[in-house]
């Protein structure tokens, strides 16, 4: 996890749901506070279609995931980014 998935987390459920970006963060601190937390430096650009769906790719690999669940259409068209393996929540569970 880090500070910018966390408020894009928060900035979409506002925007799809009308929810409290307040009421958000509060309700999903339980869930991200054992998370592993990395600091980004903005290294990663030019690689997705999305420039904000960058700093996941960078998450993802400074914290030596392998793979990353999502459904976001830019992020899936790479397939995988650097030995991680992009899919869908579907492909997640199928594959386990």
């Amino acid at each position: 996890m880090c500070d910018q998935i966390e408020e894009e987390v928060v900035r979409v459920l506002v925007r799809k749901f009308g929810w409290e970006a307040d009421t958000v963060r509060a309700d999903l601190a339980f869930y991200w506070l054992d998370a592993l937390r990395v600091d980004l430096e903005g290294t990663i650009t030019g690689i997705c279609r999305d420039p904000k769906d960058e700093p996941i790719l960078e998450c993802a690999e400074r914290a030596e995931a392998e793979c990353i669940v999502t459904g976001d259409h830019d992020l899936l068209s790479l397939a995988s980014y650097r030995g991680i393996r992009i899919m869908t929540a579907r492909d997640y569970v199928e594959a386990r």
